[in-house]
């Protein structure tokens, strides 16, 4: 599995797209979260409309899934006609039809693929192509979710926005990557993480590899103290735009 970060940034950061993932295995796609800036990055990845078999979406804020209508508009211009499975812990139906509507006005009745949803609730389980998706709430200002993902003793865990709950660091365990937003150096927002949590929970639980995404502007601007705080410590990086990591 070929995992890509196709954006690592926050709501408002003019320098990273909007953070989401990529997930590449057998010749299909999986996409995590699909805010403003991602459907363009995704298209540069993927000229086949058949090979995305799901997008899961953590939450509903605008910078995790109000790039949908144009990712459904584009798959629909290339000619999809398979189902795409959306999946996310919250009902997805009522948030993107509203959003498609808004931003392509009649646009639904013209698709030429079914749009299937699927709510995960935390501790249920939902298999597709042979990935095991399983999630655990964060705690966040709106229900966000994270999720872990397995597939031939391999895994990893995807954080969406928010602090990692006790559910979610029972999914963390035995993961081989733990991506995890870190909004603020110290823990001072109680609906985010932080770069300061993110290290304890790497030394409490043990994970051997961590990717933080998300970090707020002023965050990646206070480049000295955050060098600081993760050069101490092995197996913890900032993932950026483009990167690529091999499950």
């Amino acid at each position: 599995m070929i995992l890509t970060f196709l954006g690592t940034g926050e709501a408002c950061d003019p320098d990273r797209a909007n953070t989401s993932l990529l997930l590449e295995s057998d010749s299909s796609y999986y996409l995590f979260d699909c805010g403003f800036t991602v459907p363009h990055a995704f298209f540069h990845h993927c000229q086949d409309p058949e090979q995305l078999k799901t997008l899961w979406i953590s939450h509903f804020h605008g910078d995790h899934f109000f790039g949908v209508p144009l990712l459904l508009l584009r798959l629909w211009e290339m000619g999809r006609k398979g189902a795409l499975q959306i999946i996310s812990g919250t009902p997805a139906a009522e948030k993107i039809w509203p959003a498609l509507e808004l931003a392509y006005p009649d646009f639904k009745a013209r698709l030429q693929f079914p749009v299937h949803f699927t709510q995960l609730k935390a501790g249920e389980k939902f298999s597709s192509q042979d990935l095991l998706y399983r999630s655990a709430a964060t705690i966040h200002s709106q229900p966000s979710f994270a999720v872990k993902i397995e597939k031939d003793n391999r895994s990893f865990y995807y954080s969406g926005d928010g602090r990692a709950t006790a559910e979610g660091e029972e999914l963390m365990k035995g993961c081989d990557l733990i991506v995890h937003e870190a909004f603020t150096l110290e823990e001072r927002m109680e609906n985010h993480g932080s770069v300061a949590s993110c290290l304890r929970l790497q030394q409490k639980c043990g994970y051997s590899s961590m990717a933080l995404v998300h970090l707020a502007r002023e965050t990646r601007r206070a480049e000295k103290a955050l060098t600081k705080i993760l050069s101490d410590t092995k197996g913890i990086h900032l993932a950026t735009d483009g990167e690529q990591l091999i499950l």
